[in-house]
C-alpha cells in the first residue's frame, strides 16, 4: 500500500490561535515557538506534512507588515495601533502603501492592495 499524503492548504499568515484552531480540526500537525506567549501573530510555513508557525515580532510604535495576511488579521493590526486602513481588491494582502517599520503618527492612514490567492 502507497501511503496518503495529506493536502496541506496554502496558510495566510496572522492570529495564530485561530490557524493553530483550524489546523487542529483538520488534523494538521503544528508547531509554534511561542516561548510563553499567546496571541500571536505568525507566519505558517508547510514543512513535508506539517506546519510550523514562525512568530511575527510587531512593534506597537511601528507599522507592521501585514504583506500576506488576508484583510481581517491586517485591519485588526493595524487599526489596534490607531492606523486608518484602506484597501482595494480581495484575497491577501500584496502591498502596503506605508513601509513596515515607519513610526506611527497621528491620523496615519495607510492604503492595502489585495489580490486574490
Amino acid at each position: 500500500l502507497t501511503s496518503i499524503k495529506k493536502q496541506i492548504p496554502d496558510i495566510l499568515k496572522g492570529d495564530g490561535n485561530k490557524t493553530t484552531l483550524i489546523l487542529n480540526k483538520l488534523n494538521i500537525s503544528s508547531k509554534t515557538d511561542t516561548t510563553g506567549n499567546t496571541g500571536l501573530w505568525v507566519n505558517p510555513v508547510k514543512k513535508e506534512q506539517s506546519v510550523v508557525m514562525n512568530v511575527i515580532k510587531t512593534d506597537e510604535r511601528k507599522v507592521p507588515d501585514v504583506k500576506g495576511m488576508g484583510i481581517r488579521d491586517a485591519v485588526l493590526l493595524l487599526e489596534r495601533r490607531g492606523v486608518k486602513v484602506k484597501f482595494k481588491g480581495y484575497g491577501r494582502v500584496v502591498s502596503q502603501s506605508i513601509n513596515p517599520g515607519t513610526l506611527i503618527g497621528s491620523g496615519m492612514e495607510i492604503l492595502l492592495v489585495l489580490e486574490p490567492f
